[in-house]
Order: structure tokens, then C-alpha cells, then sequence
């Protein structure tokens, strides 16, 4: 899984900014090359922020800087840039989904969506937080805090997630210990996904059929959405009753309410379990798009089933 920078990096060049990612301050004996903490909301706080960083700079740099805080078993990522700023009676009212600090920027920048507002909540769920420092003209430095395990070797056995690099340059690398393991048959091996449920968001008829018998052969107990609100409306119904989804195939492009839509609805309402983005469309910036929206990974259509299934066991590990 490439570094969440280096997902975003293609932005930044579109519009020659510069991405940087800065050694630590801190000694490097006082910083961990590994952190036990949860993967994907760090992740999403990561992609939201520096996302926003570059929608919202014209000219000039984002740099980001990571180190052990002041605080006991504490770990800061901060993403500085150049950008528009934003103004003092402005700052807590960002936070909020779709808001905007200024309504006449929405014509120029789109508005903030619900990007800063995930990132909170992500940070919220960790037990962090996120603060901002800002100037008008001047831009922007947003600083995420969250407590977690330093160690100086990734821990053995299950305990690892992939290892995932969140950062390039000395990166701070993930790892987790799922804290409840799904019963796996003895033919785990070949049926990778055995006990996992999985939505898929899907308004092709012929692509549910192929998409759902692959995946059942994987082991996964399939259900389908024919468009983003009969998805966002599943989940929810799921979650009442009990038998939440594990991960959420979502194709992009759909009638009603499509991909990005719902992915951000999504997002909102507070489900941060893994959303995958399964689409035709593989230009440049469309990886960057649905990440955006709140996505975790990004497939292309036609799907490499075997790709597809070992990206989805990674986040189930």
C-alpha cells in the first residue's frame, strides 16, 4: 500500500506545489519507527488533511513533520501550507460537514465537503484530536494528536497489519492487533474471506453476479446495493440489527446517488470500517478523487479478482 503522500502527490504537482515530508524534530533516538495504533483512521485523517491542504493552496508547498509529543505515549503529525488561510472566528466552524469559512470561496474551491470533518472524527476515535494555527494569506498548520505505542521493531506474529506506511521519508509504520477475530475454517487458505460481510454498491447487473460468485468462493457472505442511498440505507439497517458489514465495495458511478456521494454520507454518519472504490474509470486523479471522498483503496475495472480479494483480506487481518 503506497505512502499516503505519495498517493496525493500527482495533485500537488498538477497545480506546482511542492510535498514534503520533513525529518522529525525530535531526536532520533526519541522517535519510533513503528507505532501500534489503528491503520485506517489514521489513514483517513492523513488523506483528509492533506487533501485539504492542497484544494486550498494556489502557490508554494504543503510540508508535513511527525514525532513523539511533549505528552506520555503521545504522537503528533502535523501538515503545514501556504495556502489561503483561514480567519480566527472561522477556525471551529470548519470542522463542521460542508461548511466554509468563507462562502464566496465555494464558487472558486468547492467548499470543505465533510473532509475535515471525517478527519475529526477519525482523530476522535483513536482518543487524538486534531488543532489548527492559522493566518489569513499566510496559510495554514493542522496538527493531529493521538496516543499510541512506540516500539523499535514491528511486533511478531498476527499482531502486524501489513504494515502499512502512512509516511515516506523514515516513515512511522502501523501495525494492529484485531480485537475480535472472525472463526476461520481450516481451509482458511482458500477461503481467505470465510465469516467477512461484504456490500457491494453496484448498479450493473452482470457485474453483481461475477463480482458476488468470486467472492463467495473467496469464503465472504455477499450483499448488494443497486445505488449509493439503497447502500448508505443497508448499512445503517445492518448496524440496527446487530450485523454490521465488514467492508463495502462501492462502484463510483451510479444513478440516485453515486459512489463519492455515498461514500461521504458514509463517512459522516460515522462507519469507518473499510470502503473500497471499484470503477471503470483510471484516470489521473480519479485515485486521488475517491480517497478524497473517504475510500480506502482504490480497484479498476475490469477487476483482478485474486488483487481485489488479497487487498480486502490486508484490512481484515
Amino acid at each position: 500500500m503506497p505512502a499516503v503522500p505519495d498517493m496525493l502527490r500527482s495533485r500537488a504537482e498538477s497545480k506546482s506545489l511542492s510535498l514534503t515530508v520533513d525529518e522529525p524534530q525530535d531526536t532520533l533516538s526519541n522517535t519510533p519507527e513503528w507505532i501500534e495504533s489503528d491503520p485506517a483512521h489514521i489513514r483517513q485523517v492523513l488523506i483528509h488533511l492533506i487533501g485539504n491542504a492542497i484544494k486550498f493552496t494556489q502557490r508554494g508547498s504543503i510540508s508535513i513533520c511527525y514525532g513523539v509529543s511533549s505528552e506520555p505515549n503521545t504522537l503528533y503529525i502535523s501538515v503545514s501550507d501556504t495556502g489561503i488561510g483561514i480567519e480566527t472566528n472561522h477556525l471551529k466552524s470548519i470542522f463542521k460537514p460542508f461548511s466554509q469559512s468563507d462562502p464566496s470561496l465555494t464558487r472558486k474551491y468547492g467548499g470543505t465537503g465533510i473532509g475535515l470533518s471525517v478527519a475529526q472524527q477519525s482523530a476522535e476515535m483513536l482518543n487524538g484530536s486534531i488543532t489548527v494555527e492559522s493566518q489569513p494569506g499566510q496559510g495554514s498548520n493542522f496538527t493531529f494528536t493521538f496516543p499510541g505505542t512506540a516500539v523499535d521493531t514491528p511486533p511478531e506474529g498476527p499482531r502486524v497489519q501489513g504494515a502499512i506506511m502512512l509516511l515516506s521519508t523514515r516513515p512511522i509504520q502501523t501495525s494492529t492487533e484485531k480485537t475480535s477475530a472472525k472463526p476461520q475454517s481450516p481451509d482458511c487458505e482458500k477461503r481467505p474471506l470465510a465469516g467477512y460481510r461484504i456490500l457491494y454498491v453496484e448498479d450493473m447487473e452482470v457485474n453483481q453476479i461475477v463480482m458476488t460468485k468470486q467472492l463467495e468462493q473467496a469464503g465472504a457472505v455477499v450483499e448488494l446495493a443497486n445505488n449509493g442511498q439503497v447502500g448508505i440505507d443497508k448499512v445503517a439497517e445492518a448496524e440496527k440489527q446487530g450485523h454490521p458489514y465488514d467492508v463495502i465495495l462501492m462502484d463510483m458511478r451510479m444513478p440516485v446517488l453515486d459512489g463519492y456521494e455515498a461514500t461521504r454520507h458514509l463517512r459522516a454518519d460515522g462507519f469507518f470500517k473499510p470502503i473500497i472504490a471499484v470503477t471503470a474509470h483510471a484516470l489521473s486523479g480519479d485515485r486521488e478523487k475517491t480517497l478524497e471522498a473517504g475510500c480506502d483503496e482504490y480497484a479498476t475495472k475490469p477487476v483482478d479478482f485474486k488483487r481485489l480479494i488479497e487487498m480486502i483480506g490486508a484490512f481484515l487481518k
